[in-house]
């Protein structure tokens, strides 16, 4: 069974992201990319959690609908700066490059959209269950045209 436009772009971004490991030259090892369920739980780090919204539609033409994808990007280690020598805004200073390197390696998602582009990029906090966690958060803009007769291509 096909995936429709939107699942694809998505996808094809989480795999992106799950490239940022040192082996490929980034500064950062990433463990696990995924979209959270209801109840959060992280069992690998360092992780990323994709959240996503609907599209947001811009226009239509032709039988093609231009929009976009607003997705938010978080970015944890898992670790608490009680027990560590680096602050997180320290340990986290090379996360928000490495996700805009990883896009710059492919802007279009192999085709699959106009573009992807970072809108913010910045620290945070983060509530994994109980605990609170030092975070960085990306918000990626991705720009992408579905044919209104057929959503899956």
């Amino acid at each position: 069974m096909a995936d429709c436009k939107d699942w694809q772009i998505i996808s094809a971004l989480m795999t992106l992201l799950g490239t940022i490991t040192t082996v490929n030259h980034y500064e950062t090892n990433v463990a696990s990319v995924f979209i959270p369920k209801k109840v959060l739980k992280i069992s690998t780090y360092p992780a990323i959690l994709v959240y996503y919204d609907e599209t947001v539609p811009e226009s239509e033409e032709f039988n093609l609908e231009i929009g976009s994808l607003d997705i938010i990007l978080v970015y944890t280690d898992g670790k608490n700066d009680e027990n560590e020598t680096e602050s997180y805004i320290q340990r986290y200073r090379n996360i928000g490059a490495d996700i805009r390197k990883a896009i710059a390696t492919s802007p279009s998602l192999g085709g699959l959209c106009e573009y992807v582009r970072v809108e913010t990029s910045h620290p945070a906090l983060f509530i994994d269950g109980e605990e609170i966690l030092e975070a960085h958060v990306t918000q990626v803009k991705i720009k992408r045209v579905n044919n209104l007769n057929d959503p899956y291509l």
